[in-house]
């Protein structure tokens, strides 16, 4: 009897490996060489930047919501 094929399976960041040119990930595995920066252009960091279902209020701005998430930036939260 053969096993059955479970589908696509979703990697975890323990299962990504650095290949030979990067320098590694940090605990959530995201590429260390991967910062947050402010600019108008796409940048490595992109990758990590969600669209949040539900935006959230700027306190500071209350006009602009925040609708996006980085999630370099958001080790805290």
């Amino acid at each position: 009897m053969m096993a059955e094929d479970a589908g696509p399976q979703a990697q975890t960041s323990t299962d990504i490996e650095p290949s030979a040119n990067e320098g590694g990930v940090d605990e959530h595995g995201i590429p260390l060489e991967v910062r947050h920066r402010n600019q108008n252009a796409f940048t490595a960091v992109w990758s990590f930047v969600h669209l949040l279902y539900e935006p959230i209020t700027d306190p500071l701005q209350p006009s602009r919501p925040f609708t996006h998430i980085c999630l370099v930036c958001c080790d805290k939260l």
